[in-house]
């Protein structure tokens, strides 16, 4: 037996209120974080007596669960087409502070830890991508300094916070979570309904079949726990971070190293058709991670074949067969070289510089070293591709001057000073001037 969930106090519904931010858009019921933060202390009593009363009989209002959902155009495309805009999902504010007292109570009585795989680094506090990438490169790094071959294969699962199986995920939490919060989270995730809502039309109400409400705060939660049971083996490494999967599989012997993953590849599959979920394996793809030239044995996600490619993309990593970084350094240079076009542009283009009531212009200061430094905040204006003319009739602000430098010299001076000591920063070893 279960004990009940500790009933919230109006300090901690105040203090939810306080940390919401004014610009959060509110939801069909147009009630504003504004609105919610002029409470009185009497109104915020007896919301908290209704945020108490739901775990008590385990209800979840209907109102609280309806959805509007606004249709935001994706830049470039056409308009004629349903796939050229983004729904986005806005729900009640009071129901999102409920989720937050809610899932606040729920990590103090629940250990979640021991509940999502530590493979699972997606929607986890104090686990990044960069956290979740470094493991996989290092595995990858290893096979090739040994010389072995690290098979891989990444997933591509379509649409999969939207195709969350209902009762499946009912019947997991029944197996996974305390009693009051199993019922309450059931409440939570039946009868929900939604609108659309586009240029001050509205469309019919819809019943929510499957996935976990977008926008929510339980709903990250949920999706974590709804894929905690995915099969591992003993000879492969998992790595998943929210939906994108990572299977590696490393051996010197190739075939060996594909029959492991295959193998992996036949209980996910399994795994997928139990549980309700599609995969492309189209947008899926598998590489071998090898500076051998060997042959890329073919591999299938139950009848269908997984692409080989020679480069894979995972968690924001350009990842190619030998693992040159040569796609990501090239990225990497592309914007390091954009940023500083676009700071000197908003130096050179700025009217009134240097200007004490413009946040967004470039401020300079003097380091301790004697170097002139410079800040760039809101970045307006991109450095034009047009040659500089110094005779141009356009009248520039005069530039900061270091003594015995002429003003340009100066700003490509100070920007390439400042690019040598980010590129020295990133070296193993210390650099010595010559």
């Amino acid at each position: 037996m279960s004990f009940p969930i500790t009933p919230f106090s109006p300090a901690e519904v105040s203090a939810a209120i306080a940390r919401l931010k004014v610009r959060k858009k509110p939801g069909y019921d147009l009630i504003s974080v504004k609105v919610l933060q002029e409470l009185p202390s009497t109104a915020v009593v007896l919301l908290t007596t209704l945020y108490n009363s739901m775990p008590r009989l385990s209800y979840y209002p209907p109102l609280w669960k309806f959805a509007q959902i606004i249709m935001v155009p994706k830049p470039g495309k056409p308009t004629h087409e349903v796939t050229s805009y983004r729904p986005i999902s806005l729900l009640p504010i009071l129901s999102k502070i409920f989720e937050k007292l809610f899932l606040k109570r729920l990590r103090s009585d629940v250990d979640l830890s021991h509940k999502i795989p530590r493979y699972q680094f997606g929607f986890r506090p104090g686990h990044s991508p960069i956290q979740q990438g470094h493991p996989v490169v290092n595995k990858i790094v290893t096979s090739i300094e040994e010389r072995t071959l690290c098979k891989a294969a990444f997933h591509d699962v379509a649409q999969a916070f939207d195709k969350v199986w209902h009762t499946g995920l009912v019947y997991k939490l029944k197996a996974t979570l305390p009693g009051p919060y199993y019922l309450l989270l059931k409440s939570y995730l039946t009868d929900r309904y939604f609108q659309v809502r586009y240029n001050g039309t509205y469309s019919d109400c819809h019943e929510v079949k499957s996935g976990v409400p977008q926008s929510s705060v339980l709903g990250p939660l949920l999706y974590l726990l709804f894929t905690a049971d995915m099969p591992t083996t003993y000879y492969t490494t998992i790595a998943t971070f929210a939906d994108d999967t990572a299977l590696l599989a490393v051996h010197r012997d190739l075939a060996i190293a594909s029959q492991r993953l295959q193998s992996h590849l036949i209980l996910l599959h399994d795994w997928f058709v139990r549980w309700k979920f599609h995969v492309n394996p189209a947008n899926s793809a598998h590489i071998n991670f090898t500076t051998r030239h060997a042959t890329c044995p073919p591999l299938f996600l139950h009848t269908t074949p997984i692409p080989a490619k020679d480069h894979v993309k995972y968690l924001g990593l350009h990842l190619d067969r030998k693992l040159t970084w040569r796609k990501q350094s090239k990225l990497s240079a592309n914007t390091s070289t954009s940023n500083y076009e676009q700071c000197l542009g908003s130096w050179v283009d700025a009217s009134n510089f240097p200007s004490q009531t413009n946040s967004s212009s470039t401020n300079v200061s003097s380091s301790p070293c004697g170097h002139t430094e410079f800040s760039c905040g809101d970045v307006r204006s991109p450095l034009t591709r047009k040659s500089f003319n110094a005779s141009s009739t356009k009248s520039y602000a005069p530039l900061p001057t270091l003594p015995g430098v002429s003003p340009t010299s100066n700003c490509i001076q100070t920007l390439v000073y400042h690019s040598s000591q980010r590129r020295s920063a990133d070296l193993p070893f210390s650099t010595t001037a010559a």
